[in-house]
């Protein structure tokens, strides 16, 4: 077990070495910055560590799943979601979709309960994402509308919305309901912001 241990203080002094404001840094990249190899491989491995318990490993684990979206949705507004970069988000978000669904069976084990609250709270979430997508896609000033769409379309198929949801009545929703605005601007005020603009 001492054998172990190592790697995991190793980590968290390389992430003290590389400073606060570097880290912080990292934690704001995008795909195809500099810093975000940092940021998945460094960053957010070792803050993973903080979170011990089933509840907050769930919670966590959501919370990375929603940053995935967020940084699409970052890419989209700044047109650079590239179909490489689709593809490459579309990987990163499935894994860390299912490494969310395993933390949630986990926590079901042992508190039902809260484990129903966290996947609902999660749920909620994707459909904000997915919903802010969607308006992005569909302005006339995205000029990566198809990879947009084609990332949504994933999305759609992992989280398994119902078909019968059209892109028309996303695009009422995420315009028009408090709710959606509020929860919105707090998990993705970029992509929000240009929701806004339309």
């Amino acid at each position: 077990l001492a054998l172990q241990r190592p790697p995991v203080a190793f980590s968290l002094i390389l992430l003290v070495a590389f400073g606060g404001m570097t880290t912080s840094a990292a934690s704001q990249a995008l795909p195809g910055d500099a810093l975000y190899p940092l940021k998945i491989g460094l960053v957010e491995p070792v803050r993973g560590l903080f979170a011990s318990s089933p509840h907050a490993k769930a919670t966590w684990k959501a919370s990375l799943t929603q940053t995935r979206l967020s940084e699409v949705e970052e890419l989209a507004t700044k047109d650079a979601l590239t179909p490489e970069e689709g593809i490459e988000s579309q990987k990163r978000f499935d894994d860390s979709f299912n490494e969310t669904q395993v933390t949630l069976a986990e926590l079901s084990e042992e508190d039902p309960g809260a484990a129903a609250e966290v996947e609902a709270s999660f749920n909620a979430s994707l459909d904000v994402h997915e919903q802010i997508l969607t308006v992005i896609g569909n302005s006339p000033a995205t000029e990566n509308a198809a990879e947009v769409e084609t990332f949504v379309k994933y999305v759609r198929s992992r989280i398994q919305r119902p078909a019968a949801t059209t892109a028309a009545t996303m695009t009422m929703e995420a315009t028009s309901s408090p709710e959606v605005k509020g929860r919105a601007t707090t998990s993705a005020p970029a992509g929000w912001n240009r929701v806004q603009g339309l």
